[in-house]
C-alpha cells in the first residue's frame, strides 16, 4: 500500500486490524464478516498487525521479540503448565 502523506494508509490498516471502526461497509476476511470483531478476534484469525518499530523491546532479540506475539499457546493456561509440561515447552 503506498501513497502520499495523509492519503489514507494508516488508517487503512487500523481499520484492517480493528484498531477503528468504519462508519460504513464491511470487511471480510476468507469472506467472513470481521468489521465488529475486536482486534485480537482478528489475530486468532490471522490478521495481525505490526508497527515501524524493528525491535519494541530493545533488551529482547529479534526472535525473542517475535515469540511475544505467540496466541494460544498451552502455557497460557496455568493447568497445562502442571498437566502436560513437556507440551509447554515444545511450543515455548
Amino acid at each position: 500500500l503506498i501513497g502520499p502523506n495523509g492519503a489514507g494508509k494508516t488508517t487503512m490498516f487500523d481499520l484492517l486490524a480493528g484498531s477503528i471502526l468504519p462508519t460504513s461497509g464491511n470487511i471480510l476476511l476468507n469472506g467472513v464478516r470481521v468489521s465488529g470483531e475486536a482486534a485480537h478476534l482478528r489475530i486468532g484469525r490471522g490478521l495481525g498487525r505490526t508497527f515501524q518499530i524493528p525491535r519494541p523491546l530493545p533488551n529482547l532479540t529479534l526472535i525473542e521479540n517475535i515469540m511475544l506475539a505467540a496466541q494460544g499457546q498451552a502455557g497460557e493456561r496455568l493447568l497445562a503448565n502442571f498437566v502436560t509440561p513437556w507440551r509447554v515447552a515444545a511450543q515455548e
